[in-house]
């Protein structure tokens, strides 16, 4: 993106008065480690906080996040589907994922799926928030659930955007980074392995870091807008 559509993106920010916050996540899907460390590799040399939904054990999750200050910023990935290697039912699935990260708060479902009963175990559990929904391209602010937890739906997916045959280049979504609200980034390591997407997400960051973008972990996001 080039410097004269940053500035009008600035005024336009400006003249609305919206902060605009940017929270990036990935889930795991059962990447490989190799994967993984690429992703992580790529948002800390920009600088960028990257909160993770986990799936399954993970040396390299553990290696950046495993210690007081970071354990926080990880959320659980549960996959509630059939033939899932998670557990049989909700319960055993949930207890499986609090195994691999028992501080956990936050979660999103495989193919966000969810119902009531999940609704009401995972609030059983002890979780706070979620972001398990999927707003494309609008204007996204949390959500104060039935349930007491809060949700902050999903801004941007690339598989949502792979699905939508959109090509991977800033311009196409450039309207919509200038909306005010929180914009949750939703990104899978093994699909960051493609060339047009790992491009097209270094180029979103700097974009981020060019503009008045506030950028966050989902857990300080929480922090600063559950009431």
């Amino acid at each position: 993106m080039s410097a004269r559509n940053d500035a009008m993106l600035l005024e336009k920010n400006a003249k609305t008065g919206k902060d605009v916050y940017c929270c990036f996540t990935g889930d795991l899907d059962w990447a490989n480690e190799a994967s993984i460390e690429n992703m992580i590799n790529l948002f800390q040399s920009k600088e960028i906080p990257l909160t993770f939904f986990v799936t399954h054990q993970s040396k390299t999750v553990e290696k950046y996040y495993d210690n007081p200050k970071m354990r926080r910023f990880i959320g659980l990935h549960f996959n509630f589907c059939k033939g899932s290697t998670q557990g049989y039912d909700y319960e055993e699935v949930v207890n499986y994922c609090l195994r691999l990260w028992e501080t956990a708060v936050s979660y999103r479902s495989h193919r966000y799926f969810e119902d009531s009963e999940i609704a009401k175990l995972v609030a059983s559990k002890g979780f706070k928030y979620d972001s398990n929904s999927v707003q494309f391209l609008q204007e996204c602010y949390p959500i104060r659930q039935w349930n007491g937890l809060v949700r902050y739906p999903v801004f941007w997916e690339d598989d949502v955007h792979t699905y939508m045959s959109l090509p991977f280049e800033l311009s196409t979504i450039s309207n919509q980074l200038a909306l005010g609200g929180i914009k949750v980034f939703d990104i899978h390591p093994s699909l960051l392995d493609r060339p047009e997407e790992k491009k097209f997400v270094a180029e979103l960051l700097d974009y981020v870091r060019a503009t008045n973008c506030k950028w966050y972990y989902l857990d300080d996001v929480y922090r600063e807008t559950r009431g």
